[in-house]
């Protein structure tokens, strides 16, 4: 799209009446963010979210060497306890809050055999 020169009738500062109007930014997080940080293994995890049966939300994920997995959408904002099994014998349990802020998500990462779970991407 080009410009068009002002006019003789218009000066040369006159607003544009092609602007866009300006683009609102929204925040989106992740639910749920997966990392293996070990550059050499692969891992399998089974997640639960919530105390009741069924949980809340329930999933099992296959960690590539170095892979992330991130999840949206699936919980309601609230405090949720979080179980993440490695391997079928590990298991790791945390009070993690979900919400629309970066630091309340859920964080889980495995390498080197270890599984942690915390919350926030900070």
């Amino acid at each position: 799209m080009h410009a068009r020169p002002a006019t003789d009738d218009e000066p040369r500062d006159a607003p544009r009446t092609d602007a866009r109007p300006p683009v609102e930014e929204t925040v989106r997080t992740e639910t749920l963010l997966l990392r293996n940080y070990d550059p050499h293994a692969a891992y399998d995890l089974s997640v639960a979210v919530g105390d009741e049966t069924p949980p809340a939300f329930a999933a099992r994920y296959h960690l590539r060497p170095g892979q992330i997995e991130t999840v949206s959408g699936v919980l309601a904002s609230g405090e949720y306890e979080v179980t993440v099994e490695l391997h079928g014998h590990r298991e790791k349990t945390a009070a993690c809050r979900v919400g629309s802020a970066p630091e309340d998500t859920i964080h889980v990462e495995v390498g080197n055999g270890i599984v942690s779970v915390t919350q926030g991407l900070f």
